[in-house]
């Protein structure tokens, strides 16, 4: 599915479908091969910004595919992040200033997964199966 900005212009949807068409780098590894190796509480622009992209550089090499991150909110506010990722197959767009200011941007992929745990009213008994059942290694915040 498009979308259309102000301006009349089509867009593809951000999604797994949809990576093949477009003319920015996106990621060169098989998404489905990832599992939730890290949790991330909190997946704001620092974080989306940095570790999630130093992991998409590790995958697009062969590597860290079982580093895939499953970020985690747990403010109520966090819901309209995991609906806004979730949209998108959990991937987004980065785009970078470099100091000449031309930009690059590139399609990260290394987000598969988003738990919100003020959606489940047992979330202190949730969060530790969950992140137990997906055999996490790494916690960050």
């Amino acid at each position: 599915m498009d979308s259309i900005d102000e301006i009349g212009r089509r867009s593809p949807t951000l999604c797994n479908g949809s990576l093949s068409g477009l003319t920015v780098p996106v990621p060169a590894y098989d998404r489905s091969n990832l599992r939730v190796g890290i949790v991330h509480i909190g997946v704001g622009g620092f974080h989306r910004a940095h570790e999630a992209v130093y992991l998409d550089r590790l995958m697009n090499k062969g590597h860290a595919f079982d580093g895939g991150i499953g970020g985690m909110g747990v403010l109520p506010s966090d819901g309209a992040m995991r609906d806004a990722m979730a949209s998108q197959d959990y991937l987004y767009t980065l785009v970078v200033k470099n100091p000449d200011g031309s930009t690059e941007a590139r399609v990260i992929g290394s987000i598969i997964d988003f738990l919100h745990a003020p959606d489940d009213q047992g979330c202190a008994q949730v969060m530790p199966s969950w992140l137990q059942s997906l055999g996490v290694r790494r916690r960050s915040v």
